[in-house]
């Protein structure tokens, strides 16, 4: 954990200051947080965190293209997300570590790998309050609505 000292240290600082005005510090992992060489970052990050000072938004997409599940992250971790991206990554994409991939990698909810009745269901019980649909494809303006319709598909 010592590598991680710095961050863990800096992100209780940015929520002990946001905090005396009325804000939320909140930290948005982007998949290169799941394999490093002294273990997975986030988890050090988050168990190293005060949650009283530090939240996390779960960004769907990130997580699954770095390797990691988010529904094990919000078992593991209830209360510590309390935003979330929906953003879905196309099933013939293979992840990586690197936080960095195109945007064509980028798919409506419902038309690639996550499952988001299981996710969804899980992300209500353990304390995500928002939800925002986030699309970087060129097609968003075509996406999005696709995406609110499956969306109110579920309900």
């Amino acid at each position: 954990m010592s590598g991680f000292r710095t961050e863990i240290d800096d992100f209780n600082m940015f929520g002990t200051k946001t905090k005396q005005y009325g804000l939320r510090f909140f930290y948005h992992p982007h998949g290169y947080e799941f394999i490093t060489p002294d273990g997975n970052m986030l988890d050090l990050i988050i168990e190293g965190t005060n949650p009283d000072l530090v939240t996390y938004e779960l960004d769907v997409f990130w997580m699954i293209h770095g390797g990691a599940d988010p529904v094990n992250y919000l078992n593991k971790y209830p209360g510590r997300f309390e935003l979330m991206h929906l953003k879905e990554l196309r099933h013939d994409i293979p992840g990586n570590n690197t936080g960095s991939a195109p945007d064509a990698t980028s798919v409506s909810p419902g038309r690639g790998v996550t499952n988001w009745p299981l996710l969804l269901r899980k992300a209500a019980k353990s304390g995500v309050k928002k939800y925002y649909i986030e699309d970087e494809a060129k097609d968003a303006k075509d996406q999005v609505p696709v995406t609110i319709n499956f969306l109110n598909s579920l309900k």
